[in-house]
């Protein structure tokens, strides 16, 4: 992602190492202030106790990100027919409420309009 935003504004040498040095200061001070209060609280607690708890919330963290993939990844490969990149699609709007939804998804004769009768 960094290199793509370097990339995208078309930033200098000198701004991508910056970058590179703020993202690594700030994921280690993230790395020390977590490790810090493991070691404060850490001695309150059993990690056998803690422990099924931990990997109960780790699987619900890894289902949900997978359906979240799924998810985009079925959105994304959903198309009507083979189109060219970028291409958009045009669907007509029934004309009436009495159209039935199958005579609106039927494909359209050629020559026939693609915008909605008034």
């Amino acid at each position: 992602m960094m290199t793509a935003f370097i990339i995208a504004v078309r930033g200098t040498i000198g701004r991508a190492v910056l970058l590179g040095l703020a993202a690594t200061v700030s994921h280690t001070a993230v790395v020390w202030v977590s490790a810090i209060i493991g070691v404060h609280f850490g001695g309150q607690y059993d990690g056998a106790f803690a422990e099924p708890y931990l990997q109960v919330v780790s699987a619900a963290m890894i289902i949900a990100v997978a359906l979240w993939m799924l998810g985009r990844t079925r959105r994304e490969q959903c198309t009507c027919g083979p189109q060219e990149a970028g291409a958009h699609i045009t669907i007509p709007w029934p004309a009436s409420h009495s159209e039935t939804l199958m005579s609106w998804l039927t494909p359209m004769r050629s020559g026939a309009s693609s915008s909605p009768e008034t």
